[in-house]
This record gives C-alpha cells, structure tokens and sequence, in this order.
C-alpha cells in the first residue's frame, strides 16, 4: 500500500493564506508566464536533455560566428532566452518535488474518501436489504452513482446484485 496520509493532517487557515499568498507572489514576480493549450504545446519543438548537446553547441557557435546568425535571430534576446531557461529549470528542479508531493497527497487524500464511502454505500445498500428505517430514502439517491448496476427493484423488496465498482477499490 502507498503512503497514507494520517487522518490528523490538516492544514490551517493561516498556512493555507500563506500559501496562496506565496503562490500569487511567486506569480507576480514572473509576469511573462504563459499558458499553452495542449495543441500548442504539440506544435512547439523541445529543447530538453536529448538536445542539450545540439543546444550548447550551437550556442557556442552563435557566439563565435555571428554572420552566420539568421537576421531575424536577436540575439540578446537569444542570450536572455538562454539565461530564463537556466534559471527556470533551477526553479522547477526545487518546485517539481514540491507539486508532484502535493499531487500525490491530493490523490491519496480522495482514495481514502472514497474508500470510507464505499464502505458506507454497502452497509446503506444491507440495511436497505433489511428494511433499516432511513436507508431506502439514501440507497434510492446514492445508487445513481452506479447506473446499471441493480435491477429495477430495491433492496427492501427483493436481492439485487451491488456494482462491482463499489466493491472495488478506486485508482
């Protein structure tokens, strides 16, 4: 089983403005992010690890051999473009960690909400079988959550078979 998150975690209200107050300010001192659309971030080429090699040699011989460079290549701009990158990639090495742990804990944290409302949507779908007062009104308005997965008649009058996606654990 993954890390759990213990059941005592939480985050209070002030660390939570914190945060987001760090967030935004992260944001405000980089003004020229931007956002891409997933079909624009297919059109773009890639500088990454398979091409650092191409990419510092050509910057190398950008810089010894300026009337080779195109005309409409500026570049200080080209040099700024470089630097960004650098520091951009320093940053995300530190950051990635950061968001991927977070990511990580947001999924563990609703696996385990799940799991208990599964749990809690069988016992409702038992008691309803046994005519427990209150739990045919919440099995009728949970079970369209599971679409399909009992016949038209209800556990109080009659044996119906549970999802199967309630019986299983949740990615």
């Amino acid at each position: 089983m993954p890390g759990q998150v213990p059941g005592s975690a939480s985050i209070s209200d002030a660390n939570k403005a914190t945060m987001l107050a760090n967030v935004q300010q992260m944001i405000s001192l980089m003004p020229f992010l931007i956002s891409l659309t997933d079909d624009d971030r297919k059109k773009l080429s890639k500088l990454g690890d398979k091409t650092a090699g191409f990419d510092q040699k050509c910057r190398h011989y950008m810089e010894q051999n300026p009337t080779l460079v195109p005309g409409f290549v500026n570049m200080q701009d080209f040099g700024n473009f470089c630097t960004l990158l650098a520091q951009m990639n320093e940053i995300g090495r530190d950051f990635m960690p950061v968001s991927q742990a977070f990511d990580d804990t947001v999924v563990q944290v609703g696996h385990q909400i799940y799991s208990a409302e599964l749990a809690f949507y069988q016992n409702v779908v038992q008691a309803a079988k046994r005519n427990v007062p209150g739990a045919q009104a919440i099995y009728d308005d949970l079970k369209v959550r599971f679409p399909g997965g009992s016949s038209t008649t209800t556990p109080a009058s009659a044996t119906t078979t549970t999802p199967a996606s309630a019986t299983t654990t949740p990615h």
